[in-house]
């Protein structure tokens, strides 16, 4: 655990300084920025929005925002929740709506060397099922629950950070996830088990 957060620290200490050149006009700073963030913001927009072309185009408008305001943008604590914070709030201004989960979970394209091809096949067919049911399951889950889901765990965002995103209280997050955990974890048992 001790791994991670150091590991976050640094990336937040390197985009604070990116942060700095973007505000003093550095243009390499904003590229940077756009570059590490885009295929998170991205999957991030598919799941607000479904829709790639509109999610490409959020992203793309929040970093021309960015370069247009360097000179007047405000010192902030987390630059990747600010971006992400920025993104959210363009996407639902531009009025999408619905959240969806399609392929929340990836199968992985290596198998284990000791696996017959017999037991390989079982196993990623009950991966696949195992992914159906969990997908299911998470578009069954209220938006909100969903959104604050994939921050946590596919984008491996704090509850703080997501608090700030979302807008709503730290023990609102924790107790959001939670809930949607034991959810999950009910829904998969039962859905599973009956299989």
């Amino acid at each position: 655990m001790l791994y991670k957060e150091g590991k976050k620290n640094l990336s937040n200490s390197a985009d604070l300084k990116l942060w700095k050149g973007l505000k003093s006009g550095d243009r390499k700073s904003l590229k940077e920025l756009h570059f590490k963030y885009f295929n998170e913001l991205l999957i991030y927009g598919l799941k607000l929005s479904n829709n790639r072309l509109k999610s490409v185009e959020a992203i793309q408008d929040i970093f021309v925002y960015l370069w247009d305001k360097h000179l007047i943008l405000s010192e902030v604590n987390n630059v990747k929740a600010y971006i992400f914070k920025s993104f959210r709030n363009k996407i639902l201004k531009n009025s999408f709506s619905e959240l969806q989960y399609s392929d929340e979970l990836k199968l992985s394209d290596q198998e284990p060397a000791d696996l017959s091809i017999e037991e390989s096949i079982i196993q990623k067919d009950t991966h696949k099922e195992k992914r159906k049911i969990i997908g299911n399951i998470l578009n069954c889950l209220p938006d909100k629950q969903r959104e604050i889901i994939s921050l946590r765990f596919f984008h491996n965002l704090s509850y703080r950070e997501i608090s700030d995103i979302v807008g709503i209280e730290y023990q609102s997050v924790r107790n959001s996830i939670h809930r949607s955990i034991k959810t999950i974890r009910e829904a998969f048992n039962g859905e599973f088990n009956n299989k």
